[in-house]
């Protein structure tokens, strides 16, 4: 086996704890989801039972809860889709310290309204943060999946704009070569119209 195709295989290589962190984030975010609906739900059903202070916690509870569950909704999907591919540094830590500064953001939330953090929405972001984990790689990567480096990203674009100007430079040189025999007469004027026209693809 070549050592492109070794290559080949490990960028193709199926990371299973990313997919399934990414599954269990879309089921945590449903759940999150309800729960919000829930939080929401009780002061409208018995608007004259509770007072202001515990409507005020329950609403800001389920805000905090629905700003995760989108949050956590989006990096289910991102964990789904990337979980066969080499993972980028900037991304990763832009999803660890992002969900962090969410919680730290719904705290505030909830505090800024005068109520608590419900003990249920304290489990849902610790378990989602915990999945986030689970989904994330290593300090070098996944196994035999390194961060994808600055430097390759710089190579690759510029083998992809090699690999274009290739066919323009051999395109030029057929043709000079075509005008080279016409001019000492071994091809006609018809000839090198034809092949003129066969390499430029006309």
């Amino acid at each position: 086996m070549c050592r492109k195709e070794v290559i080949c295989k490990l960028n193709n290589k199926l990371i299973v704890r990313r997919l399934v962190s990414g599954i269990l984030l879309l089921v945590v975010s449903v759940y999150t989801f309800y729960r919000s609906y829930v939080f929401y739900g009780v002061p409208a059903k018995f608007p004259n039972i509770m007072d202001k202070e515990l409507k005020a916690s329950m609403n800001g509870n389920g805000n905090a809860l629905l700003i995760s569950g989108i949050t956590v909704l989006i990096i289910g999907i991102y964990f789904i889709c990337t979980c066969n591919q080499r993972p980028y540094r900037w991304i990763e830590n832009t999803i660890v310290f992002g969900y962090i500064f969410i919680q730290f953001f719904c705290s505030y939330l909830i505090g800024v309204t005068g109520g608590t953090l419900e003990p249920i929405s304290k489990e849902l972001l610790g378990l989602s943060l915990f999945i986030i984990a689970v989904g994330l790689p290593f300090k070098h990567g996944f196994k035999d999946m390194p961060f994808v480096k600055k430097g390759e990203i710089i190579s690759k674009q510029k083998k992809e704009n090699s690999s274009q100007e290739i066919p323009v430079i051999s395109e030029a040189r057929q043709l000079r070569e075509l005008k080279k025999l016409l001019d000492d007469g071994i091809i006609t004027q018809e000839e090198f119209n034809a092949k003129k026209k066969k390499v430029l693809g006309i």
